[in-house]
């Protein structure tokens, strides 16, 4: 995850050609996440190693109003990029847009591998769910897996329910999607429950 802030950074930071470049980070994930941590410690150092000011910032929930509020607040402070996440496009796309019509270079991460190009976003560094649900799922049927289930720790996030869909594909029939927070007790229970 490291490897990929650094590329990030180093793309934006590349676009700028500035001494004092600023690239403000918009992420869905809050940096208290054990995944979003890694991600943040990775463009904290990325920025460090590019020697650019980077700001993170997120929502306190998953929140596609609140972080579309934060997109449109970077773009209003005119940085030389903007790093973003992209897991709901329908609601993100009046602000990802304005910043790229503001001639503001803009790299999606993690969601928005489908829609990046839309909206005039320059590159994407993620995965395409689809498939990578797929190829969980066939995985998980060479297993001998029988009674597969799909987490969804964030209800709303297109990523997600596309992962969850190419679950089903590669396992071969539909998969019981169920809704979780990130709390591993209530994982466990949820798995339990199912099973």
């Amino acid at each position: 995850m490291e490897k990929i802030a650094a590329l990030t950074l180093l793309a934006l930071a590349s676009a700028a050609l500035a001494q004092n470049v600023r690239i403000v980070v918009v992420t869905h994930g809050q940096a208290s996440d054990p995944f979003w941590s890694v991600v943040k410690n990775g463009v904290d150092q990325a920025a460090k190693d590019m020697n650019v000011k980077v700001e993170y910032r997120s929502p306190q929930t998953f929140d596609m109003v609140q972080m579309s509020q934060l997109i449109n607040a970077a773009v209003a402070s005119k940085p030389d990029g903007i790093v973003v996440s992209i897991p709901e496009a329908a609601a993100l796309s009046k602000a990802i847009t304005a910043a790229t019509k503001a001639g503001i270079p803009v790299v999606s991460i993690n969601s928005g591998a489908d829609v990046f190009k839309k909206f005039g976003v320059l590159m994407h560094v993620g995965q395409e769910e689809f498939a990578a649900g797929r190829g969980a799922g066939a995985r998980m049927k060479a297993l001998g897996v029988k009674n597969p289930i799909c987490l969804n720790h964030e209800v709303g996030n297109a990523g997600l329910d596309q992962r969850c869909a190419g679950f089903s594909e590669g396992f071969g029939r539909k998969v019981p999607v169920v809704a979780v927070k990130s709390d591993f007790t209530e994982v466990r229970n949820a798995v339990a429950l199912s099973t």
